[in-house]
């Protein structure tokens, strides 16, 4: 409701007799009230807030899907690994960021659609419940990445390649035991993922690390190690 106020004096000597129709009086102010928008007619303020949360509101959905589909996974990861290679002072191809663009998702998205499967019934978490309902076109998603994964090994450095299969096989193993791993599974994970990042870097770095570039890696870990667990409590 939108309320007016009128100082409106009355009469001297006049006496004040209440309408059914009057809203509230007090003396020789008169308080109206009619139905009305207050945000279009009172107060333009909340009317540009709640725009706003409109559009935050969109934003955020809009990023909980890429956070359910290991979006923004990926492109971290990404981002990290050019990072680290300019730390580090080697120089990468896009045919390795793109690898491994494609080798987290994939990973990742095996590992949620295996929790979906675990589940029975209807899963009680936003993201294990998104890898159920559409768990064949993941496949179909999950199968033709993992092609083109394959195929962009062909235009990966030896060096890089040598590395990239030893870490496979861990991967390989953790998705094996990952049911058993139970808490674990979140340093598990924030390991693999600082492994595949450092991976394409530490491979193609000529000299040996010295205490600085342990200490860079020890942050970078609990950082990882620190936004999986919070993932982890928020899906929970």
């Amino acid at each position: 409701e939108r309320i007016e106020t009128y100082l409106q004096p009355l009469p001297p000597g006049s006496h004040h007799q209440r309408n059914p129709g009057d809203r509230g009086r007090s003396g020789s102010i008169e308080i109206r009230i009619s139905k009305s928008d207050i945000n279009d007619n009172f107060n333009p303020v909340p009317k540009l807030r709640s725009g706003i949360f409109v559009f935050m509101n969109k934003l955020m959905h809009f990023y909980r899907l890429l956070n359910i589909l290991s979006i923004d996974v990926v492109l971290g990861s990404v981002c990290c690994a050019a990072w680290f290679a300019n730390y580090f002072d080697v120089e990468l191809r896009v045919y390795a960021l793109l690898c491994l663009g494609l080798t987290v998702w994939i990973i990742y998205s095996a590992d949620h659609l295996m929790d979906a499967v675990k589940v029975k019934g209807e899963a009680s978490t936003l993201r294990h419940k998104f890898h159920q309902q559409h768990f064949k076109p993941l496949i179909i998603v999950l199968l033709l990445a993992s092609i083109a994964d394959f195929s962009l090994l062909f235009f990966i450095r030896a060096q890089v390649l040598q590395a990239g299969i030893f870490l496979i096989c861990i991967v390989i193993i953790y998705l094996l035991v990952s049911r058993w791993l139970t808490y674990l599974k979140e340093f598990a994970v924030a390991g693999l993922y600082c492994g595949g990042v450092l991976l394409p870097a530490l491979s193609l770095k000529e000299s040996g690390l010295v205490e600085g570039d342990l200490f860079v890696l020890l942050c970078f870990f609990l950082t990882a190690l620190i936004n999986v667990i919070m993932f982890a409590w928020f899906d929970h």
